[in-house]
């Protein structure tokens, strides 16, 4: 396989000397797109990285103490001394046994023995609970799909609470929508371009116009003359050599994609780069053309933008180890260590515990000791009013 040309943007098709204002917009937006496509492409790098992270390291410490805790739950369960607490002391001990069960299913351990141990000491049974919540869920993510995006569904339509907009039946109805709203936006588009087409124009606004022509037909010239001249150069066709024949064609997918694109960077890239005794196409244009060539770009740096969110593990929740995630190396593996030491250290800590409570003495000192939880109660609805509130 030919090994894919690295090229560098900035340092070939960044203009020189004394710049006007869009020379100088010009070359702000060649760092921008620069930057994000290289933040892009270390997202992508550093995420197969974190996903290694987690399966070597984090897994196997998150295992040892999920164990670790519920050997200390079912070991409070089954103590041989709860006859020696008081009726005080015993509640207090049933408190503890389910806010450790709670903790512990809540993190997606769906231990069977950890449930039965938390349907011992709750009125309501956990999997009665969990069918409670999907149903709270399902409103939330019903209410939530009517308010952001004018859509509504039906509580079977949601198939995956866990990433309820991967659903096929929910994507479908979002996309109905999208068309709907797309075909109105376009019918009201259409409707404020004739009644404009009508409407008699001064000539400042003709100028305009024409003035806006010729720019874009600068560009599409220049941008049709760089690709031409690119497809000259490196069609593989005219190559009788084999190797060079391979290096052509992975340049020439490069050049269509980009030329497909209109990825105007992208084309200057590897004509300066592959051409080098060629003149940079842009030092030609005015100001003029060249504003209409930055608007493009600034579309460009908009779409980066969204795809470096689309592949950083931080805003995909489903992710293994999300929250680990850092565009930082550095940061990212201290993260990494920090989060395995912790969990390491609660391995011992259950494990300490559920040594210490093998004796009277130190199984009345653990319930006597042991701090409980004073947490609000979620509550859907309360949600819903904050998200209200948020909006207005």
């Amino acid at each position: 396989m030919v090994k894919q040309v690295k090229l560098n943007v900035v340092n070939t098709v960044e203009l020189k000397g004394t710049l006007s204002k869009e020379q100088k917009r010009f070359n702000g937006y060649l760092q921008d797109i620069k930057r994000l496509k290289e933040q892009i492409e270390l997202s992508r790098e550093l995420a197969l990285e974190l996903s290694s992270w987690v399966q070597k390291e984090v897994k196997p410490a998150e295992l040892k103490m999920h164990d670790a805790w519920k050997s200390l739950i079912l070991g409070l369960d089954r103590s041989m001394f709860v006859g020696n607490l008081t009726a005080k002391q015993r509640d207090k001990y049933e408190s503890i046994i389910f806010e450790q069960a709670d903790s512990y299913l809540s993190e997606g351990n769906v231990d069977e023995e950890v449930k039965a141990v938390f349907d011992k000491y709750n009125e309501e049974s956990y999997d009665d609970m969990v069918a409670e919540s999907e149903e709270q869920g399902k409103d939330y993510v019903i209410k939530l799909f009517k308010m952001q995006f004018g859509v509504d569904i039906d509580p079977d339509d949601i198939e995956d609470l866990k990433d309820p907009f991967n659903n096929p039946k929910l994507f479908e109805k979002m996309h109905e929508a999208q068309e709907k709203h797309k075909a109105a936006d376009e019918e009201k588009a259409q409707k404020k371009a004739e009644f404009q087409a009508n409407r008699p124009k001064t000539e400042k606004q003709i100028q305009k116009e024409e003035r806006q022509k010729a720019a874009e037909l600068a560009v599409s010239k220049t941008t049709k003359h760089i690709y031409m001249d690119l497809v000259k150069n490196f069609h593989p066709d005219t190559e009788l050599d084999e190797t060079k024949r391979l290096w052509k064609t992975e340049i020439m997918q490069q050049i269509t994609v980009a030329y497909g694109e209109d990825d105007y960077i992208k084309l200057l890239e590897l004509q300066m780069t592959l051409l080098e005794d060629r003149d940079n196409a842009l030092e030609k244009f005015d100001d003029k053309q060249l504003r209409f060539f930055n608007d493009a770009l600034k579309l460009q740096i908009q779409d980066l933008g969204m795809q470096l969110q689309v592949s950083s593990p931080a805003m995909n929740p489903m992710f293994p180890g999300a929250d680990l995630f850092d565009l930082n190396r550095d940061r990212m593996l201290r993260n990494i260590k920090t989060r395995v030491k912790n969990m390491q250290k609660d391995t011992q800590m259950f494990r300490n515990s559920s040594e210490y409570i093998q004796t009277l003495r130190g199984f009345k000192e653990y319930v006597k000791t042991y701090e409980l939880n004073e947490g609000m109660d979620f509550d859907m609805g309360m949600l819903m009013d904050m998200m209200r509130f948020m909006k207005k």
